[in-house]
C-alpha cells in the first residue's frame, strides 16, 4: 500500500527545530548537572559531605573541602539533591534563605557540623527575607533560616543566637511557610530570645488546603530564653496549621512564655518525650509578670485541631498541658493526652472551654459555639500543684479540670497527688475511669522518691493493678514497659515493674549550665503516615535515546487530597511541588494536568 506523508508547514518545520534544540540543550544541561553529582559522590567517600563551609573559604571556591565556600548562604545556593553540606567550626553572622529542594526518600539536602566541630550561627539585625503565604504574600514572620516553598531539607547540628536586639530583630530563628514539607530541624541548640524562636507554619491557600506537612522537630536544645522587652504573647514552639508535625525527643528550660503551641488547623501530628522545664513571663514589664504559661497547649483557637497525640512529656514548674477551645466558631477533635508527668506546676491537665467571641484576641466569629469532641485524657501523672494563678484568670491551682459541658471527654487511669488537691470535672459530659475517684485527696500512692522526682509506683503502691484496661497505644508506659504487668492497668503514667525485663528510663533531671554533647537520632516514624499516592508515569516518547524504560528509579512520593478543598490534607501536585527528578542516568520533567502527573523522561545518552 501506497504511503502518503503529510507535508510539513513551516510553522511545524520551526517547531521541530525548536524542540530539537530544546533536546540538545536539556542533554548537554543533564551531562553537565550528572558530572557535577558524580564529582561530588566521589569526594564524599571519606566524609559523607558533599559540600563543605569554612571560615577559610571562598564564595568564588568549588566547595569542596580544601576549597570551601564563606557562607552558608552560598552552600544553600549550590546544594542539589542528595548533598550534604558540611559547615566547620566558627561563628557565621549571616541569615539564609533556602530556595533549593531535596527529594524522597533518601536525597534530602542535609545541612550539618562537621565531624564533632561546633558551629555557631549568629542571627544578624534587620534585612530578613520573611516567608511567604501561598499566594505569594509575605506573612511577616522574618527568620535566620527562612524555608519557604521548599522540602526535603534537614538541619543538623547548629547553635543558633543572634547579636543583639531591637525592633529590626528577626522574628524567629526558623520559620517556614507555603509549600514547605518533609523539614528536619535535628540535634540543633537555641540561646536568646525572639518574638517566636522556632516558627514551624503551614499557612493554608485560598481554598482550604493545606501547604505545609511533615515537619519534624527532634532531639533539639531550646535553652534559657529571656526576653530584654514586653511581650504579651510570646509562643516558643509556634506551629500553625501543620499537617503531619512532630515535636519529640526535645529538652526545652527556661522559656519565657508559653512552650509549645499548636493552633489554627493543625492535624495529625504529636507532642511526645519532651523535657519541659521553668516556663513563665520573665519580663518585669508584663502584666503577667512570674506567672507561669502553658508548656504545651493544644489552641483551638482560630481553625479546627484534629488527631493530636501528646504523650511521655515531663513538665516541671509551668502552667502544665492546656486544651483549649479558645474562639467561638471552631472544632476540636480526638486529641489523645497520656503518659505525662507534670510536677511542681501551677496547673496539671486543663481541658477548657473558652468560646470567646470577637473582642477577644485572636477571636473573630461570633457563631457557632466551639465544640470539642473525642477528647481522651489518659494515664497520667500530677503531682504537688501550686497557686500561682494568672492575673484576671481562674486562680484555682488545678490538678485536673474539665469545663466543657458538651462533647464526649474520657478521663481514665489518672493519678493525682499533692499540693492543692483541686479536681473539677463537669459531671455531665465525661467519663471518668479508675482516675481521682478512687484516688481521693490526700491519698498517698507510695512513689519512689517524690523529692527526686522518681514517681514510679512503689511495691506497696495502691495504684497497681485498679486502672481499666485499654488497646493501643495506651498499653505502653512512660518508660516503655507494656501494660497490664500484673492483673490490671496500674493507673498514672509508670506501670509497676520488676525484673531484667523492665525498663526503668532514667528520672529527668536540669542540665547544667552547657549541656551535653548533642547526640543526633534519627526521625521517629509519625503514626499516621501520610496518605502518599504515587504518580503514574506516561513516557512521552521524546527522550534523547528512545524512551526504553517507564521504571522511575528515583521517585518522590505525592500527597494528592481525596477531595480539593478538603482541610488537612496537602495541596495538590503543581510545578513548585514537583521538581524535575534526577537520576542516575535520566532527567525526568513533569507536567502537571489536573491531577495526573505525566512526566517527560530524558535519558543520558550511554557511552
Amino acid at each position: 500500500m501506497k504511503q502518503h506523508l503529510k507535508k510539513l508547514t513551516p510553522s511545524a518545520s520551526l517547531s521541530l527545530i525548536v524542540a530539537a534544540l530544546l533536546l540538545f540543550t536539556i542533554s548537554i544541561t543533564i551531562n553537565n548537572t550528572l558530572t557535577k553529582q558524580e564529582e561530588r559522590t566521589h569526594a564524599a567517600n571519606a566524609t559523607n559531605c558533599t559540600l563543605f563551609v569554612a571560615k577559610n573559604g571562598n564564595n568564588n571556591n568549588s566547595g569542596t573541602e580544601t576549597l570551601p565556600f564563606l557562607t552558608i548562604q552560598k552552600a544553600a545556593n549550590t546544594a542539589i539533591v542528595g548533598d550534604i553540606v558540611c559547615v566547620k567550626t566558627g561563628t557565621y553572622n549571616e541569615r539564609v534563605t533556602f530556595t533549593n529542594s531535596g527529594s524522597a526518600p533518601d536525597s534530602y539536602i542535609t545541612f550539618q557540623n562537621y565531624s564533632t566541630d561546633v558551629i555557631t550561627l549568629v542571627i544578624p539585625k534587620g534585612g530578613y527575607v520573611s516567608s511567604q503565604n501561598c499566594d505569594g504574600s509575605n506573612n511577616g514572620f522574618e527568620g535566620g533560616f527562612t524555608l519557604s516553598k521548599v522540602s526535603y531539607i534537614k538541619i543538623k547540628g547548629f547553635v543558633f543566637t543572634k547579636a543583639a536586639t531591637g525592633s529590626d530583630d528577626p522574628t524567629a530563628y526558623i520559620t517556614t511557610g507555603c509549600g514547605s514539607h518533609h523539614i528536619t530541624i535535628d540535634g540543633n541548640k537555641f540561646y536568646e530570645a525572639m518574638e517566636h524562636k522556632i516558627l514551624l507554619a503551614g499557612y493554608f491557600t485560598v481554598n482550604g488546603i493545606y501547604a505545609s506537612w511533615n515537619i519534624d522537630f527532634i532531639n533539639n536544645y531550646v535553652l534559657y530564653l529571656e526576653r530584654d522587652w514586653i511581650s504579651v504573647a510570646d509562643e516558643l514552639i509556634s506551629v500553625d496549621s501543620v499537617n503531619y508535625m512532630n515535636v519529640s525527643n526535645n529538652y526545652i528550660d527556661g522559656a519565657n512564655g508559653l512552650m509549645i503551641v499548636y493552633k489554627g488547623n493543625t492535624q495529625n501530628s504529636i507532642v511526645s518525650n519532651n523535657k519541659l522545664f521553668n516556663s513563665d513571663w520573665k519580663n518585669p514589664g508584663n502584666p503577667w509578670f512570674g506567672y507561669k504559661t502553658q508548656a504545651i497547649y493544644i489552641d483551638g483557637g482560630w481553625g479546627t485541631i484534629k488527631n493530636i497525640s501528646v504523650f511521655n512529656n515531663y513538665l516541671q514548674n509551668t502552667l502544665g498541658i492546656i486544651i483549649n477551645a479558645e474562639c467561638k466558631g471552631w472544632h476540636m477533635s480526638d486529641v489523645y493526652v497520656y503518659n505525662n508527668i507534670v510536677t511542681d506546676s501551677y496547673w496539671g491537665i486543663v481541658q477548657s472551654f473558652d468560646n470567646k467571641a470577637p473582642g477577644d484576641s485572636p477571636c473573630s466569629r461570633t457563631s457557632p459555639d466551639s465544640t470539642m469532641t473525642n477528647i481522651q485524657i489518659y494515664n497520667n501523672t500530677v503531682y504537688n500543684i501550686a497557686n500561682n494563678g494568672v492575673p484576671g484568670a481562674d486562680q484555682t491551682p488545678w490538678g485536673y479540670k474539665s469545663t466543657l459541658n458538651t462533647g464526649e471527654i474520657k478521663w481514665v487511669n489518672n493519678l493525682y497527688y499533692g499540693g492543692a488537691n483541686k479536681i473539677s470535672i463537669k459531671p455531665n459530659n465525661y467519663q471518668s475511669t479508675n482516675s481521682w475517684n478512687i484516688n481521693p485527696a490526700g491519698s498517698d500512692p507510695n512513689f519512689v522518691n517524690v523529692a527526686n522526682h522518681d514517681f514510679h509506683l512503689s511495691l506497696g503502691s495502691y495504684a497497681k493493678d485498679i486502672g481499666t484496661t485499654l488497646g493501643d497505644p495506651f498499653k505502653v508506659d512512660f518508660d516503655g514497659n507494656t501494660r497490664p504487668v500484673g492483673s490490671a492497668f496500674d493507673i498514672g503514667a509508670y506501670e509497676w515493674c520488676t525484673g531484667s525485663n523492665c525498663i526503668t528510663a532514667p528520672v529527668p533531671t536540669f542540665f547544667p549550665s552547657t549541656p551535653p554533647t548533642l547526640i543526633l537520632s534519627p526521625t521517629p516514624t509519625l503514626t499516621p503516615t501520610p496518605p502518599y499516592v504515587t504518580p503514574t508515569l506516561y513516557c512521552l516518547g521524546l527522550s534523547i535515546n528512545k524512551c526504553l524504560s517507564q521504571q522511575i528509579l528515583t521517585r518522590r512520593p505525592t500527597q494528592i487530597p481525596a477531595t480539593p478543598d478538603t482541610p488537612g490534607q496537602p495541596p495538590p501536585p503543581g510545578p513548585g511541588n514537583n521538581p524535575p527528578i534526577i537520576g542516575g542516568a535520566f532527567l525526568l520533567i513533569p507536567l502537571i494536568l489536573g491531577a495526573t502527573i505525566y512526566y517527560l523522561q530524558i535519558r543520558r545518552k550511554q557511552k
